[in-house]
């Protein structure tokens, strides 16, 4: 299981190397939902959710735990640091 950060709007995944991904098992573990959620709100990424995803072979299992606003969008490559279920399951690849 890992906690990432999805852009809201988007539905891409914050991946290791700060750009964005439509797969959610490129996206980057934050390991935890706070950390996750304090690293999304320092960052210029607009809306986003805090997901846990599941691999369940041959999909995913993405439960939304929490979500907020960021500090605007921007351009540059968002830097992260190293609840209760609130929504219906999805698959992991966004369309």
């Amino acid at each position: 299981m890992n906690i990432l950060i999805e852009n809201a709007e988007s539905r891409e995944y914050l991946a290791n190397n700060g750009k964005w991904t439509k797969n959610a098992d490129e996206g980057r573990d934050f390991g935890e939902t706070q950390t996750a959620f304090e690293a999304a709100t320092r960052e210029p990424i607009g809306r986003f959710n805090i997901v846990c995803c599941i691999r369940q072979k041959p999909e995913f299992i993405i439960i939304t735990v929490d979500h907020g606003t960021g500090k605007g969008t921007s351009t540059r490559q968002v830097q992260g640091s190293p609840l209760a279920i609130s929504q219906a399951v999805r698959n992991g690849s966004s369309p």
